[in-house]
């Protein structure tokens, strides 16, 4: 991959580099009125061609991080739903928690195990004493995994 130099801006340095290479010798072929402002006009052109190159490669660079992005998320989702997938394979009940460990999707399945509407409720509460704080350990080590 590419990285430092994005492709489309690597390529499109040549049409205004062209054009302002072209401008001089155009001047002295067909001539010009002011002679004086030649090269100061020369030199704007330069610039700005410049410029919007610099403005079309940041663009570039930033098109690119955020495609990366996006790829990386779908490629976690597509893993997340691989092992969920498992999951149910090999499991009676798979349920989703939050970050605060509560019960994030609710099932028929899930509730009928618990014996309980499951939505929004934590899985501590139907832990033993000794169980739960084993329990919030483990899901904290997890979360700092993931970071």
């Amino acid at each position: 991959t590419c990285q430092a130099v994005p492709l489309r801006t690597h390529v499109m340095w040549v049409v205004p580099f062209a054009g302002v290479m072209a401008y001089p010798v155009l001047l002295v072929v067909a001539g010009t009125e002011m002679p004086q402002e030649a090269f100061n006009a020369w030199l704007l052109l330069a610039s700005i061609c410049v410029l919007s190159h610099l403005g079309a490669r940041r663009s570039e660079v930033q098109r690119r991080a955020k495609w990366r992005a996006l790829r990386e998320a779908a490629e976690r989702d597509e893993v997340a739903r691989g092992l969920q997938a498992i999951s149910w394979m090999s499991c009676d009940i798979v349920p989703r928690l939050g970050e605060d460990l509560r019960v994030v999707d609710s099932s028929s399945q899930i509730d009928a195990f618990f014996g309980h509407a499951m939505q929004g409720r934590g899985l501590a509460e139907f832990m033993t004493e000794r169980d739960r704080p084993l329990f919030e350990a483990a899901a904290r080590a997890a979360a700092e995994r993931e970071e």
